[in-house]
């Protein structure tokens, strides 16, 4: 707008003053016009030049911050030789502490529990209490302490990184989908894969009844980070994505605050079926989706401040796991009591 507002008023300026030299009898009227067509030439050009100014500046800077991101260290490195090739799921944490770079306070403190195969983990607590972080040290998305975590009696940091995040199969809060397939967001880890059903794994992660509103069933192209589907489908799908890898760990971030109660209870189900000998750390603020653990952490400010099963924790009145259970209780109640008054009585 800034250039055709300069661009109109030159050509007024040329108006009037050629056509006051053409009144003097000073230039032609031809004259007049051929300058006009010139200055109406000129324009693209000065405007060309103004844009490439503009976009080169632009890239400069793109290559600037990219360049910034190239050039950093990855604080997680390789072990300087091969470690284990295989692993069964064991995991320990040994007096773990850990502090993000640049932070003053630790996001964890002092903690200590053990995980084997076939066992299901759950970690509660409020938010902040470091749920998030505790799941990702396990794969190395963060640089835990030397000697502090183990897998299957190793130190974490003498596994090769493709060997241990093969071996894990992880399910963040908010999973990213590609603008692929559904079937091909599903198998993206492993789309070789022949030991597992695809039909099976939608089934079990409660998609089966969710291809009949896809216009192409399990081939249906989904949008970026799944824009076309809701919360809970996209959480489901990172869900099925988790079954279909068949790795010995999984891990689960809070992946069914999106999905409704009913379909929870299902995918509850499948999930102790699916879990087998596999070792299983699932996090989440509903006490619903971990009662069934055999092993419930409780974390609170990055501190494990109790530990035991479900039934074990609600008698420990005033406790932090009793009163999320009894303040959930609640609030179930009363969507029950009123689901029941919103109906039309008969």
């Amino acid at each position: 707008p800034l250039m055709d507002f300069f661009t109109s008023i030159g050509l007024v300026i040329l108006l009037f003053k050629g056509g006051s030299m053409v009144l003097a009898n000073v230039i032609t009227l031809g004259t007049l016009v051929a300058m006009q067509r010139y200055l109406q030439k000129l324009v693209w050009p000065m405007m060309a030049l103004g844009f490439s100014v503009s976009f080169y500046q632009r890239a400069r800077a793109s290559t600037d911050r990219l360049d910034e991101i190239f050039k950093e260290q990855n604080e997680v490195r390789e072990p300087p030789a091969p470690g284990p090739r295989q692993i069964r799921g064991e995991i320990e944490f040994r007096n773990l502490s850990f502090r993000y770079p640049g932070s003053e306070k630790d996001a964890l403190k002092s903690l200590s529990f053990r995980s084997q195969p076939g066992m299901r983990t759950a970690i509660v607590g409020p938010v902040g209490s470091g749920k998030s972080t505790l799941l990702g040290l396990i794969p190395r998305f963060y640089l835990a302490p030397e000697q502090a975590l183990f897998i299957d009696g190793h130190p974490v940091e003498e596994f090769n990184l493709g060997v241990l995040r093969r071996s894990i199969a992880y399910v963040s809060q908010e999973p990213y989908l590609f603008s692929e397939t559904l079937m091909s967001n599903i198998a993206w880890g492993d789309p070789d894969n022949r030991m597992r059903s695809m039909e099976q794994v939608i089934e079990q992660s409660q998609l089966k009844t969710d291809l009949s509103s896809l216009p192409e069933k399990e081939q249906t192209i989904l949008g970026e980070r799944g824009v076309n589907l809701s919360g809970g489908q996209r959480q489901r799908v990172a869900i099925a994505r988790a079954w279909w890898l068949d790795s010995p760990i999984l891990l689960m971030d809070d992946t069914l605050s999106a999905v409704d109660v009913h379909t929870e209870e299902r995918l509850l189900q499948a999930l102790k079926q699916e879990s087998g000998s596999k070792n299983l750390i699932i996090s989440s603020h509903r006490i619903s989706t971990v009662r069934e653990a055999e092993q419930i952490l409780v974390l609170n400010d990055g501190t494990l401040v109790d530990q035991g099963q479900h039934s074990e924790l609600i008698q420990k009145k005033n406790s932090i796991y009793a009163r999320f259970y009894e303040r959930q209780r609640r609030e179930e109640d009363l969507e029950q009591f009123l689901d029941t008054q919103a109906r039309p009585s008969i």
